[in-house]
């Protein structure tokens, strides 16, 4: 067995990361499940305490190689037959390890994400200025959906785009619009040094591919106030939290930065991905904050828990976390187990319905 015959396999089956580990066998996640890899119908044998050394090998430098050998993790890109991976490669007590995400060419569409509820992502991608951030648990497709609007805009618009990730998720290519990415540690030293490296470049469109500092949070909102169109991501579970947790990164000057990120932000997403009813993968779930002028009002003024001002606004295509589970219920997309675990408020679901076959034996 060589790397190739993982990386092949790992193509086939559609997964999205390959975990190597000694005293495990090689594992695939797929649909967000980890599944060990069968090949030519039969399950691989756990791996040795050299075995993932040397599956890498070939692909490490010498640099590389004395990197790890020293005891630090090794982070790099492999390309493969066309394909791009992400790898991470480190030491653990019982030898070597590695992790490989495969990037993804090809961005899904905000139609094949949300259907039905594609216009009001689609509004959002229209904007021409503002803090769009998309929040969510590791793993909940923050990434992807931010993917599929900043691609909207480059099907559809003459924009400059400028992407600041670290590590690089999705591979655009230039449509309408006129994109560079540009990626931690390969283009730019951080975050913070490539977002302001940006505003030379004449943008109209910027992405900051995730929230993790102070200081990353603070030009995210210079950006967007000084007129230019910001899509980030941030670790939290709702709405709400991402408020909170933004304002809490500044505990010196909270009422600053509430008045700065109630004049700067657009929307706010909080996104978890449920199985779907026919056991075909997971479909996104979102929560929605749009900013108004109610909305902007209760976040300078100190407010965190904006569910009520999100359920005024659902005319506008606000929701919060219970009405996107139980409308994609009723739709049929998830099952009734599926809403149970999700909703806060399990009186909306109603009881269980009654199959068909247990009501006619009980009649």
């Amino acid at each position: 067995m060589e790397l190739n015959d993982l990386l092949a396999e790992m193509i086939e089956r559609q997964a999205s990361d390959l975990h190597l580990a000694a005293k495990h066998p090689p594992t695939l996640r797929y649909w967000g499940a980890l599944s060990p890899v069968v090949l030519n119908g039969e399950p691989l044998a756990e791996l040795g305490r050299d075995d993932v050394a040397r599956l890498f090998a070939s692909y490490l430098s010498d640099e590389e190689l004395g990197a790890f050998r020293s005891g630090r993790d090794v982070n790099k890109s492999i390309e493969w037959e066309g394909h791009l991976f992400r790898s991470c490669f480190f030491q653990t007590r019982d030898g070597a390890a590695a992790a490989l995400r495969l990037i993804p060419t090809s961005i899904p569409t905000l139609e094949a994400l949300f259907g039905d509820d594609v216009e009001t992502f689609r509004r959002l991608a229209n904007l021409k200025r503002g803090l769009i951030l998309t929040v969510g648990p590791t793993g909940s497709g923050k990434s992807t959906t931010t993917a599929a609007m900043l691609d909207e805009i480059n099907r559809t618009r003459r924009e400059r785009i400028i992407t600041i990730e670290d590590p690089i998720e999705y591979v655009h290519q230039s449509k309408m619009s006129l994109i560079s990415q540009r990626e931690v540690g390969a283009d730019i030293e951080s975050v913070e040094q490539g977002a302001l490296s940006a505003l030379r470049a004449d943008p109209d469109v910027i992405l900051i591919g995730e929230l993790r500092t102070p200081e990353a949070v603070r030009i995210a909102f210079a950006l967007a106030e000084t007129g230019h169109l910001v899509f980030s991501t941030l670790f939290a579970v709702s709405v709400s939290e991402a408020i909170q947790r933004l304002i809490e990164s500044f505990p010196d000057s909270p009422d600053t930065m509430r008045r700065m990120l109630a004049r700067s932000f657009a929307a706010v997403i909080s996104q978890r991905l449920l199985p779907r009813a026919n056991g075909r993968g997971r479909i996104p779930i979102n929560e929605i904050l749009l900013a108004n002028t109610r909305v902007r009002g209760l976040i300078g003024g100190g407010a965190t828990d904006l569910t009520v001002a999100i359920e005024a606004g659902r005319d506008e295509g606000m929701r919060t976390m219970d009405d996107a589970v139980l409308e994609a219920y009723r739709r049929g997309d998830i099952t009734y187990d599926t809403a149970w675990n999700a909703v806060d408020n399990r009186e909306r679901l109603g009881p269980r319905p009654v199959e068909v076959g247990v009501q006619e034996q009980s009649s």
